[in-house]
Order: structure tokens, then C-alpha cells, then sequence
């Protein structure tokens, strides 16, 4: 015990005694849509759509983070099996693996059809009433907390400029899933129901996967004629729902190369510490572990190899420069000069 433990004790008590503050409702509310305020990053998603990804301060995603935890199991035994995303671990893997398991088992059966349904803007227009109202009766000991943040507009910041956020929840809060999961567990009907909470089906990414069909697919007025039917596969939670093995191949690959190419834009940040960090951290090897994990590895070698390739020359120019790893004088002057 020493001086420094008791300056980290005092400040563990003031650090929870501001949380207790906030999630006891006892901040004014007139401070909401500053607490509640952002930077904005606009990220561009595949279909060439725009991606909002609001980051708070640390005060704000510290105190959500302790509610996530304090309500987290109770919420995981709430959902059930009506979701697997949040206070599930490896939920999604355990998705893929069941609807894989059920694909090969009953691949021949003509009956068996496969709806994946998606929301447009589902984290930025879902009602906010609808989740106030939610937490309200199933989670009160953090609704001070959620109406806090979500019952009044917020500033996002891009640039000089803001917006104001004033429908769904924030990506980039870490209450954000548990809310939104919250208020999907209590669709009923999907195309009556979901307008009412701000959820509105997204026909174009909404697909009918039919393994082995029996001609009822083709039946007129059966589903709506804009619904995607896949023939061989479909992506399902970011991993391969298909028996086809040039489809698996396929999109582990395109995945495998779309992280290869970003570590190719490293060097144009010109700081070697920079760009080791975003190698490890943000480069896509979540993304081709977890399919090899969803998958059957042999279907992903074409793809690790790719990736194993990209690496390494990325390693090779933040360390020596582009040379080789084990290059003799060539390295040590690689180092030298750097």
C-alpha cells in the first residue's frame, strides 16, 4: 500500500459516484443533448449507402457499458431464442452452424425454404418511444438512464457542423444493440407491426433461399416478386449458409481480398507505429477467423492463403521497408534508415 493506491482508490470512488449519478436520472436534462452528442463518421457501406457511426465520450459509453453489464443476463434470458446477438456469446456462429446443420440434413426435401428479412435503417429509424417504453418495463433499473440519452435530440458533430440526432439508436453506443434487440423481440407481424416502431422491411435485401425446390418457388403471388432468390447460397450474419463449395470458397475470398487491399492503403499514412496498430486491430482477421470457424476450413485455403500473403507483405513494409524479413545487411539497413 502506497500513495499511489490511495489516489486510485479515491478516484474508483468518483468514478462510481458519477455513474451512480447518471444512472440514478439525477444529471439535468439540459445537459442530455450534449452527454448524449457525438462525433460522426460517415463509413461507406457496400450497396455504395452511408454507414453513421457515432462514437461518444468516454464518460457516456462508460456509463452504458455498466448498464449493459448490470441488466445482461437478465436481458439474454428475456430475448431467449428470439436473438443471438446480444449477451450471446459466439451467437452468430451458433446460427450458421444450426442452419447449415438443418440445410445438410434436409437438402432434399422440397418443402424447405429459407426467408432472411432485413430492415431499412433499422438502427437509425427505430422508434424511440418504443424502447423508452420497453426498457421502461422490462429493464427500470437503467430507463432513467436510456430516456436520459435518447428522450431528447443530440448534437452529431461532422466537422464544424452538426446534425441532430433524433430517431433510432447510435451505432457506435454500447447499448445500442441491447436496445434495438429489445424492441425487434416484440414484432409480432413483421410488415403490420414494424412501421409502428420505425422498422420497415427492406424488400431489396430481404431473400428467399430455396435448396432444393419443388416448383412451388416459382408459384405466382406465393411472395412478393422483388424478393432476391438466391440459387446456391446466401450470407447469413456475415458467414456462408450454402452446400455449394464454390459459393463458401467464393465469399471467403472476396472477404480474404477486401482486407488485403486495405492493408495496401497502410503506407499512405507514412507512420509505422500507426499502421502496425490498425494491422493488428482492424484488418479483417476477426473477419477469416470467424469463417473459419463457421465453415469447413478446406473450403477457405484458397482464402488464408491470400490472407497469410497480404500479411506478411505488409509486416515486410512496416518493418524492413518492403525488404526481406531475413535479408542480411539489407535488413539492418532497412532498420538503420528508418
Amino acid at each position: 500500500m502506497g500513495e499511489g493506491s490511495v489516489i486510485a482508490t479515491d478516484l474508483l470512488h468518483a468514478i462510481t459516484a458519477v455513474v451512480n449519478l447518471w444512472l440514478g436520472g439525477r444529471c439535468p436534462s439540459c445537459l442530455a443533448e450534449f452527454v448524449a452528442s457525438a462525433p460522426l463518421t460517415p463509413l461507406l457501406k457496400p450497396d455504395n449507402g452511408i454507414r453513421p457511426i457515432a462514437v461518444g465520450t468516454i464518460w457516456r459509453r462508460l456509463v452504458s457499458k455498466v448498464a449493459m453489464k448490470g441488466v445482461g443476463k437478465e436481458m439474454a434470458q428475456y430475448l431467449n431464442d428470439f436473438q443471438f446477438g446480444v449477451g450471446v456469446l459466439g451467437g452468430a456462429e451458433v446460427v450458421l452452424h444450426s442452419v447449415n446443420r438443418v440445410l445438410s440434413a434436409q437438402h432434399d426435401d422440397g418443402s424447405l425454404a429459407i426467408l432472411t428479412v432485413d430492415f431499412s435503417n433499422a438502427f437509425n429509424l427505430v422508434d424511440r418511444s418504443a424502447l423508452i417504453h420497453e426498457v421502461g418495463m422490462r429493464f427500470p433499473s437503467i430507463s432513467l438512464w436510456v430516456e436520459f440519452l435518447y428522450g431528447h435530440a443530440a448534437r452529431l458533430y461532422l466537422g464544424d457542423k452538426h446534425i441532430w440526432s433524433t430517431t433510432g439508436v447510435q451505432q457506435g453506443d454500447p447499448l445500442g444493440p441491447l436496445l434495438f434487440a429489445l424492441v425487434a423481440r416484440v414484432l409480432d407481424i413483421i410488415r403490420v407491426v414494424g412501421p409502428r416502431l420505425g422498422l420497415e422491411l427492406n424488400i431489396k435485401k430481404t431473400e428467399l433461399f430455396w435448396p432444393s425446390c419443388d416448383g412451388w418457388k416459382l408459384r405466382s403471388g406465393l411472395f412478393p416478386a422483388d424478393i432476391s432468390r438466391p440459387s446456391v447460397g446466401l450470407k447469413l450474419l456475415g458467414g456462408a449458409v450454402s452446400r455449394d463449395v464454390s459459393f463458401i470458397s467464393g465469399l471467403a475470398m472476396k472477404r480474404a481480398a477486401k482486407a488485403v487491399d486495405l492493408m495496401r492503403l497502410l503506407p499512405q499514412l507514412h507512420d509505422p507505429q500507426s499502421e502496425l496498430l490498425l494491422l493488428r486491430s482492424c484488418m479483417g482477421i476477426a473477419k477469416l477467423f470467424f469463417g473459419l470457424r463457421t465453415c469447413q476450413t478446406a473450403h477457405m485455403e484458397e482464402a488464408a492463403l491470400c490472407f497469410d500473403k497480404g500479411l506478411r507483405e505488409s509486416i515486410e513494409d512496416i518493418v524492413v521497408c518492403g525488404g526481406p524479413f531475413f535479408g542480411g545487411p539489407s535488413m539492418a539497413t532497412g532498420f538503420v534508415t528508418n
